[in-house]
């Protein structure tokens, strides 16, 4: 009984002694309060709206959509349903290739939102203001 009296003694002091043992602030995710420490992490942020252009205006998508419909690219029937679909307009609105252009798009939308939502004392009133100017523009070349 001494035995079972001393384990029990022992586990409520340990369990009782570590009141925030589990209260840790994680290092390796960034979160929206630690991932803005520099002006050079908001910069980041615009250039990543900036990065998305790329892929909406020049990727496989776009030059896609806008060839396959016309009678300059005419793909073969050799399963390419999805590019068969764009040049005879028999595709849907869920179709892969609208379906993910749209998913860059909005991508692009927010990482401009995020250069906008930016705080004003988080770089300098100049920066600033060309900061959110450029996500502005950026945001409506993506709608």
């Amino acid at each position: 009984m001494k035995k079972y009296l001393l384990i029990l003694a022992f586990s409520c002091l340990t369990l009782c002694s570590c009141d925030n043992f589990l209260d840790l602030t994680p290092q390796s995710v960034l979160t929206p309060e630690n991932a803005y420490e520099k002006p050079e992490d908001w910069q980041q942020t615009l250039y990543a709206a900036y990065g998305t252009l790329q892929e909406v205006f020049v990727g496989k998508y776009t030059i896609t959509l806008t060839e396959f419909g016309t009678d300059e690219v005419i793909p073969f029937d050799m399963g390419w349903a999805a590019y068969s679909q764009l040049h005879y307009y028999t595709f849907s609105a869920s179709h892969e290739f609208l379906d993910n252009h749209y998913r860059l798009c909005y991508e692009g939308i927010k990482r401009c939102n995020a250069v906008i939502d930016m705080p004003s004392d988080a770089v300098s009133a100049d920066l600033h203001s060309s900061m959110i100017m450029q996500a502005r523009f950026l945001r409506a070349i993506y709608y």
